[in-house]
């Protein structure tokens, strides 16, 4: 058995935040699947970048995968 998918929502794309005058964008991803009665997995996608003018700009993109158990 096992095989399952489930995609869990793609979350806050595009946040602007004015507390410092620039602007911020998100986004996330996630995907699980089931490998077994007991086996899943997944992976994740996270995407953020922040525009500060002349402060600089700040990049960051995050994939995780796990793999979980129970016994």
């Amino acid at each position: 058995k096992g095989g399952g998918t489930t995609a869990a929502g793609v979350a806050g794309p595009f946040n602007r935040n004015a507390n410092n005058g620039g602007e911020r964008y998100q986004s996330d991803a996630n995907l699980q699947y089931q490998l077994g009665e007991s086996l899943n997995s997944n992976l994740g996608y996270s995407y953020l970048t922040r525009k500060n003018g002349f402060r600089g700009d700040v990049s960051e993109n995050v994939i995780s995968l796990g793999i979980n158990a129970q016994f």
